[in-house]
């Protein structure tokens, strides 16, 4: 039987789907690793955070065997800017999750405080997941179907925003507590605010999809 070979772009467009599948499973991770912390299982924590640590690591290699075919390749100049702009995004991406996690792995936070950002803080990363899932559908029509691509893109940001009005009344809620433990409320905003930079990432990837699209049509 003749294996057919790929083309280098669909090898770009298949270890973006990579990428994009790894940053999904870290959310699902990060998801059920704040609920282990709010609930005290240290020890879930840590080997949760390590899953998480080792899913980023693997999908940061990918990254960087993304750059390195986009260099080392003929690629057309417009594509190449595209594609190394989305890497780029995706990257950023999976640096706010580790970084996400980590916060909260320096000390435990003060248990009141937390407990007053939980429903709200589980809604943010249900809305986070959900923008993931769009991710990785999103980076696997590109070489199939950039119109779908796109209308998920929209879909992306659309959660953008939602996610920045509950972000928003979270910090309200942190701040207002800042007599009680200073600390903790520097930890939480942090912790918050990487989970805002996660957000930004993706929303970030699915304007460089639709910079993608307009190179395609001119």
């Amino acid at each position: 039987m003749i294996k057919l070979k790929q083309s280098k772009e669909q090898v770009v467009f298949d270890k973006l789907t990579s990428i994009s599948a790894d940053i999904r499973d870290s959310i699902e991770l990060l998801r059920t690793f704040f609920k282990e912390y709010l609930n005290g299982n240290d020890d879930q924590t840590h080997l949760i955070f390590t899953r998480i640590k080792s899913i980023s690591d693997r999908a940061a290699a990918i990254r960087e065997e993304i750059v390195s075919l986009l260099y080392g390749e003929p690629f057309l100049p417009d594509f190449k800017e595209t594609m190394l702009n989305l890497t780029r995004a995706l990257n950023d991406v999976i640096k706010a999750l580790k970084d996400s996690a980590r916060s909260l792995m320096i000390r435990r936070a003060n248990p009141a405080m937390l407990m007053k950002i939980r429903e709200q803080t589980l809604s943010y990363l249900a809305v986070i997941t959900e923008a993931s899932a769009r991710l990785v559908l999103m980076i696997s029509y590109l070489s199939t179907n950039v119109e779908e691509a796109i209308r998920i893109s929209k879909e992306i940001q659309g959660l953008e925003r939602q996610g920045d009005e509950i972000k928003d009344a979270i910090l309200m809620a942190v701040y207002g507590q800042e007599a009680m433990d200073s600390i903790s409320v520097m930890q939480l905003r942090d912790f918050i605010l990487f989970l805002d930079n996660i957000l930004d990432g993706m929303e970030e990837a699915s304007l460089h999809v639709e910079t993608f699209y307009i190179t395609m049509k001119s």
